[in-house]
């Protein structure tokens, strides 16, 4: 590898003496905007505003005195502490979406299977169970009145799933009839419906998958046993 200009090194050597000399300055406006920050975060910041500093060293015109590029260099410097700030904003608010779109979806997932750990013939009992709480649901949906579904079934289907709604709710007790206006009517998730209700998730999803027990034990009683889709015209 052929040397560095002589010209070449001898400015990166200038910059970093100017760089040196603001470098007090550098760690005030980091202390001072990252007051309260990680100590990993306040590294960033520091090494961030550093690689500006030298950015602002290209750029500044040599012939000024350094006292002038302390005041050159102080937008670069800023700059650079408050876009890791935002760049460590951007990430957090990733990661508590993230736990939070989890959360919901755990809430929202059965815990009653082991697979690995239950014989076939309970897992193909518990499977089902979920097969016939997947049909219940389905029937509420289509029996609600602002249900997209009800949009692709035929009038009789529509006017059958009322019916069966109607009499599996009136034997609903006040925990059932909760989640059944929280999920069906209101159209919340479990994890606000048990935040509403001060209640664990899983509180929730117990009281669902009563509720579509009860719906499902009328459903059986009509002969019904298929998703409402697989009847519409």
């Amino acid at each position: 590898m052929s040397a560095e200009p002589l010209d070449e090194r001898a400015v990166r050597a200038e910059h970093r003496r100017v760089i040196e000399r603001i470098l007090p300055l550098i760690r005030r406006i980091v202390g001072d905007l990252c007051r309260g920050a990680p100590a990993e975060l306040r590294e960033e910041a520091m090494q961030e505003a550093c690689t500006r500093a030298a950015l602002a060293a290209s750029r500044f015109d040599r012939e000024r005195s350094d006292a002038r590029f302390a005041s050159y260099a102080t937008p670069y410097v800023a700059g650079a502490v408050h876009d890791v700030l935002w760049a460590d904003r951007q990430r957090r608010r990733a990661a508590e979406t993230l736990v939070s779109a989890a959360r919901e979806a755990l809430a929202e997932t059965s815990d009653r299977f082991e697979v690995i750990w239950d014989p076939p013939s309970v897992n193909r009992e518990k499977l089902l169970v979920a097969a016939r709480h997947a049909i219940a649901a389905r029937w509420v949906c289509a029996a609600s009145s602002d249900s997209a579904e009800e949009l692709l079934l035929s009038r009789e289907v529509r006017g059958r799933a009322r019916a069966l709604l109607l009499e599996a709710l009136a034997g609903l007790g006040d925990d059932e009839r909760a989640v059944y206006d929280g999920r069906y009517v209101r159209g919340c998730t479990f994890v606000a419906l048990a935040e509403e209700l001060g209640v664990d998730p899983r509180t929730v999803r117990r009281w669902h998958a009563a509720l579509l027990e009860r719906i499902g034990k009328v459903l059986r009683g009509e002969g019904v046993d298929e998703n409402p889709g697989t009847l519409g015209p």
